[in-house]
């Protein structure tokens, strides 16, 4: 076969032109997708033979745009993805073709595109052949511009080719001494580099793009990691270019980079790049900002100057607090301070002023770390105070809502861009405490006392939400202005508005505030309170209203049942004039504040509260039973449960479950249990339980498949079931409802079964906390055995058809991670108890599905098998041995084939974890089923060479700890997926 250059295959002109024809059809107008689709795969499988390098040079040379780059593209795909398949000793012949063909399209009109990808394509061949064979092509950057220069290549190309190297630099994953290698290439390049930029940026004749490329260069270079010394030198150069408006933009972009990336970001440098720019801006910046603001648009320039500002400010934010006091200081912070109260309404006329708030934030934090902070009456410690003040003035203003109608993406925008605003306002709230909130509130009296006119409300809601995001800043012990918040006429006036938006942002500073009331007079609750409850029949404003009420009731319990249950009472009473879709917040309010009665008192109000919806519940499904089309009493039903979840969840007791667990034996928590327990026994709360459950049997009969009623009967069980210890008036037993859920599985098997047959399962488990030790009951532990052999058949029945467990990961995961795996862990004498052959089914099925390729099948397979050896070696060991004679080898023989090349990679701590429990507790076993895996002939993988799996099967021999057996398998995968040397291969390793 005759070769061009020697090197690459010559093609006959036949083969060439049928390569053309298919390219410029596929780039032809008014091509079909089918038709595309097969030329394209056409070009594809051309371009993946041998062949496909002799058509570099023709295509290339094509007078086609579309097929010189088709050709060039070639030239980099075949590098990059088939280097393996051309010759090595010709590599350097390739090299001095491709220089060849690469400077003359530089010159000859080629198309711009096309001669970047062969750039590309040069630089990849550089990065196969420099870092491993140096010598052979030892100064490769400097051979390639001079080759590209001496071909004819402009000035402005070869920057765009230095440039590109740096680019593709940053995206190699070399390792240990080649990347040293190859890394001392590029910074022996950095002077050439480095005097062309200011060749070209300097040079009187250079055209604008030539500047262009070269800032464009050089920042390229700072994003690979030039040294600080070749950095300290090109400064200079680019803050003089900022005083040109051509190069300005450009110029910035490098300092941004500089700033925030390169070896001189994170504060250092301040003598060389912070004090010059600071400098810089106190001289040029405002003159670019004031030219913007009187031509009323901002252009690239202002934009550039804003993120350059605030990448100073960023950089520098240490120094900045250290010299505050300084009038260069002060001017700089001024100029950060006119961005950020940029004229115009914010995403309809500017977008500046979001750009400079992350400053404020880290001002303010090295503003407290500076010695400053240790002497508030210091004019510098004054100096804070004042540009605190003046930022709260102008995002107060900023944050005020556009009176423009804004389009759907905008709103979402405008909401996140006034929470940014809230969170720089917080770091001015740590400056300035108190007296910003008194200032605040000042100013919201004043401002409902002055005659409404065009922004009125706006500016009111702007003040009140100013107030609600400052909240977490608040210390709710130390703040003494918010009494005058809850202030009657105040919250008449608010009231008043015609502006929904305004009453909304008051019903979010209580709800944001409620935790402060406990603190103070009982009165103030009882204003914010009432302000709520004649929110809530307000469809406007009823969302925030629920939220506001049960985030009150939640923190004031106590305080509202002793003050205010005659309100909740006259609540319950209108609860048919508040929305449909807020009522649950509002009965898990009001059933909160029952709770924080003495218990021997919440019994009237709790059956007054619950009742009617058990009895609804009971009319709905016997209507349901009797007519032929049931779905409008279904709905009925749904909403009753969903109802009844909300007050099971206001019944919930509120305590401190850590301080539980830290004291057990608490004695008045202890008498407040056996007082639950008494009072439970009440016949009307018996009655009401009986119904309440009567009411959820019924709906599994009826409705167990449907969507809708499986979520809301999932929502009750989780609510209305728990722990002894955390009985409330009306919680259930766990048993009878277990038993529904996997009558309910056995009809349609589902997640929502799954998740809920877990939770109910382990509320089973005497010894679920430390310092309990009970008895088992023998009744529970029936139920068990019973619930798992359910659970097991059906899930047998689901997923063993062939193909199920593919189309169901999410049920593969919930059966064994979950519930299966819950299970094992709490109840594996139970598991023990079962037929054998179901159990052997149960782990069959596990190991199945690690075999699977689904990344969360894998780890729910690996987690159960791993609970169940662990649980059996704990609590039966008497059975282990029979379990790993049985399984194990089948748990190896899917683990090392996953560890190996099958399972994604993430996937191998998992598997290495379950390797690690056989291996060290089954050693003699798992060491013959390994090495009778790793030779057998289905272990068929190109890279697994007998060395490699000996090496492996002898690490794990050797390290009985998980870490080191996770090393010995992450380093086999690597091998046999061919990614030892790769960067790649050990930055994504999953830890």
């Amino acid at each position: 076969m005759a070769l061009q250059g020697n090197v690459l295959p010559v093609l006959s002109p036949s083969e060439v032109q049928h390569a053309v024809s298919l390219i410029q059809q596929l780039y032809s107008p008014g091509l079909d997708g089918e038709t595309q689709k097969q030329i394209s795969d056409s070009l594809v499988a051309i371009q993946k033979t041998s062949r496909a390098w002799g058509l570099i040079i023709p295509l290339v040379q094509h007078p086609d745009p579309s097929v010189q780059f088709v050709g060039a593209q070639i030239a980099q795909v075949k590098i990059t993805r088939d280097w393996e398949t051309f010759p090595a000793d010709q590599a350097i012949g390739l090299k001095d073709v491709l220089l060849d063909l690469t400077g003359r399209s530089c010159s000859n009109g080629t198309s711009r595109i096309a001669v970047r990808k062969l750039f590309v394509a040069v630089i990849n061949l550089a990065l196969r052949i420099a870092p491993q064979r140096n010598t052979e092509w030892p100064d490769w950057v400097l051979e390639s511009i001079t080759a590209l220069s001496g071909r004819g290549a402009t000035s402005e190309q070869v920057l765009e080719f230095l440039g590109m190297t740096a680019e593709e630099a940053q995206r190699t994953d070399f390792l240990g001494t080649v990347k040293l290698t190859f890394n001392q290439s590029l910074t022996d390049s950095v002077p050439i580099m480095i005097e062309a930029v200011q060749k070209s940026c300097t040079s009187p004749t250079a055209s604008e793009s030539e500047k262009e490329a070269a800032l464009k260069c050089l920042q390229h270079w700072v994003e690979w990691g030039i040294p600080a010394d070749d950095l300290t030198k090109s400064i200079p150069l680019l803050i003089t270019l900022l005083s040109s408006r051509d190069t300005f933009v450009a110029a910035s972009d490098v300092l941004q980079e500089i700033l925030t990336t390169s070896a001189l970001s994170d504060g250092r440098g301040t003598k060389t790049l912070t004090e010059p720019l600071v400098a810089w801006a106190e001289t040029s910046g405002q003159a670019i900002l004031n030219e913007s603001v009187e031509s009323g648009m901002a252009d690239d320039n202002t934009h550039s100057l804003c993120k350059l500002l605030i990448a100073v400010g960023e950089h520098s934010s240490v120094w900045l607090a250290d010299h505050l006091g300084e009038t260069r200081v002060t001017n700089f912070l001024n100029l950060v301070l006119s961005f950020t109260n940029y004229p115009g309404v914010y995403l309809i006329e500017e977008e500046e002023s979001e750009v400079a708030l992350p400053f404020w934030y880290l001002f303010q934090e090295s503003l407290m770390e500076s010695p400053h902070v240790a002497y508030p009456d210091s004019p510098e410690w004054e100096m804070a105070k004042s540009l605190y003040t003046q930022l709260v003035i102008v995002l107060r203003k900023k944050a005020a809502w556009p009176t423009e109608h804004l389009m759907k993406d905008q709103v979402e925008k405008y909401r996140n861009y006034r929470r940014d605003v809230g969170d720089a306002l917080m770091n001015a709230y740590y400056i300035l405490r108190e007296p910003m909130m008194g200032g605040l509130i000042d100013l919201l009296y004043q401002q409902l006392q002055q005659p409404e006119g065009a922004g009125y409300w706006q500016d009111v809601e702007a003040t009140l939400h100013v107030i609600k995001s400052i909240q977490e800043a608040v210390s709710v012990e130390e703040q003494e202005h918010l009494p005058r918040l809850w202030n009657q006429e105040l919250l008449n006036r608010i009231s008043s508005s015609p502006d929904p938006r305004v009453r909304q942002t008051m019903l979010g500073v209580i709800s944001a505030y409620s935790s402060w009331f406990p603190q103070k007079d009982p009165s103030t609750i009882m204003t914010a309170t009432l302000y709520v409850l004649n929110s809530l029949s307000v469809p406007s404003v009823s969302l925030q209203a629920a939220n506001a009420l049960r985030e009150l009731c939640d923190n004031n319990r106590t305080v509202l049942a002793q003050n205010s249950l005659s309100w909740f009472a006259d609540l319950y009473g209108k609860l048919d004039t508040i929305p449909e879709t807020e009522k649950e917040k509002v009965l898990q309010s009001i059933t909160s504040v029952i709770q924080a009665l003495p218990v021997e008192q919440a019994v009237e109000p709790a059956t007054q509260v619950v009742s009617p919806l058990a009895t609804k519940l009971s009319e709905a499904l016997s209507v349901a039973s009797q007519a032929s089309f049931p779905e409008e009493a279904r709905t009925v039903c749904i909403d009753q449960l969903r109802w009844l979840a909300a007050c099971a969840k206001g019944f919930t007791y509120s305590h401190d479950f850590l301080n539980d667990l830290i004291n057990p034996s608490d004695e008045d928590e202890a008498e407040r249990r056996q007082r639950m327990h008494t009072v439970r026994q009440d016949a009307r709360l018996q009655q009401l339980r009986a119904n309440i459950q009567d009411g959820i049997r019924g709906c599994f009969s009826l409705w167990s498949t449907n969507a809708d009623m499986a979520t809301a009967l999932s929502e009750l069980l989780r609510a209305i079931t728990g722990l002894s210890s955390e009985e409330t008036l009306i919680s259930l037993e766990p048993e009878p409802l277990l038993t529904l859920v996997c009558g309910a599985a056995e009809r349609q098997l589902t997640a929502t079964w799954l998740s809920l047959a877990q939770i109910l399962i382990t509320q089973l488990d005497p010894k679920k906390f430390l310092w309990i030790r009970p008895a088992a009951d023998p009744e529970s532990l029936a139920l068990v055995r019973e619930a798992t052999l359910s659970l097991l058949n059906t899930a047998v029945r689901v997923l063993g058809q062939p193909g199920a467990m593919e189309a169901n990961t999410d049920l593969v995961q919930d059966f064994f991670g979950s519930c299966m795996n819950a299970i094992a862990m709490h109840f594996i004498s139970e598991m023990y108890k079962l037929p054998p052959e179901a159990l052997n089914s149960l782990i069959q099925a596990a190991i199945s599905a690690m075999a699977l390729p689904e990344r969360y099948c894998i780890v729910s397979g690996v987690r159960f098998l791993h609970t169940f050896i662990d649980q059996t070696l704990r609590e039966c060991p008497d059975n282990a041995v029979g379990l790993n004679k049985v399984h194990g080898f089948a748990m190896l023989h899917v683990i090392l084939h996953g560890i190996a090349f099958r399972a994604p990679r993430s996937t191998i701590p998992n598997l290495s974890d379950l390797l690690a429990i056989l291996s060290s507790k089954f050693f003699e076993d798992t060491q013959a089923s390994i090495r009778t895996i790793l030779f057998s002939d289905d272990f068929s993988y190109p890279k697994a060479t007998p060395a490699a799996r000996e090496a492996f099967m002898k690490a794990i021999a050797r390290h009985r700890r998980v870490k080191k057996v996770k090393e010995a398998a992450n380093e086999f995968a690597l091998v046999v997926r061919g990614l030892e040397a790769s960067g790649f291969g050990y930055a994504s390793s999953a830890a």
